[in-house]
């Protein structure tokens, strides 16, 4: 199965949401390129977890994927349940 993308909308110009999956492997890009925190109201049911965070502490960290937080200038890779 070829990977795809698909592109999350509705959110500030500030943040770059989109899901990468190839075979039943999902992950959660989120990108917040403003100084400010983020709260990110996903339309996505589950938890998942924190693979990779330009903050360097979340890493690990289970998530609630319809409240998603994301700090100024962070960068996250959500492994997807």
């Amino acid at each position: 199965m070829k990977p795809c993308y698909r592109s999350l909308d509705g959110f500030t110009e500030d943040c770059f949401v989109f899901i990468r999956q190839s075979g039943d492997k999902r992950v959660l890009v989120v990108f917040n390129s403003s100084t400010a925190p983020l709260s990110c109201c996903l339309t996505l049911p589950g938890k998942g977890r924190v693979a990779v965070s330009t903050g360097l502490n979340r890493e690990g960290e289970l998530v609630n994927l319809g409240e998603l937080v994301v700090a100024g200038k962070e960068g996250l890779i959500i492994e997807m349940n």
